[in-house]
């Protein structure tokens, strides 16, 4: 294997790490999410969201280094940029392929994590909009017994 390959293998390792990372922020961020809305804490929830949005303004920066390495990768052994996947990088390098599937697994442990919270992080906002729906239509119906949504009715909310 030439210097120039294992460096472009340990570029990707790195980055595989770097995600992994990534993921791991992630994962805290959701959780912060999770714990600011069964608090009824606006102000966390709002500081946790906006944390968020800004730690994954950063994920197209990590994907445009991977997919230099991944073609410069491909233009090394002759094949499209398109066809290398991290599992098909380690089958090409062989004996070498122990670090990079290290990472791999580490990286698809934390991503399934980063799912499943995501998950409970949407279905718990969706709860708590639903019982705020439903207290609103409790409180702001009108004289039929409409709903505020099919009532038309506005709220001041600083009356």
């Amino acid at each position: 294997m030439t210097a120039d390959l294992q460096s472009l293998l340990n570029h990707l390792v790195a980055g595989v790490r770097e995600e992994t990372l990534a993921g791991e922020r992630t994962l805290e961020l959701l959780e912060r999410q999770q714990h600011a809305t069964i608090a009824r804490d606006h102000a966390g929830l709002s500081a946790a969201t906006r944390t968020l949005a800004d730690h994954l303004a950063t994920a197209p920066q990590r994907s445009a280094r991977r997919e230099r390495i991944l073609a410069r990768l491909a233009a090394a052994w002759g094949v499209p940029a398109s066809v290398l996947t991290l599992s098909s990088v380690a089958t090409r390098i062989g004996a070498r392929a122990e670090p990079l599937l290290a990472e791999r697994s580490q990286l698809r442990r934390v991503m399934a994590g980063v799912v499943r919270e995501n998950k409970k992080t949407a279905a718990l906002l969706l709860l708590h909009r639903r019982v705020v729906r439903e207290v609103l239509d409790l409180f702001l119906t009108d004289e039929d017994g409409n709903p505020v949504e099919s009532a038309g009715t506005l709220v001041d909310a600083e009356a």
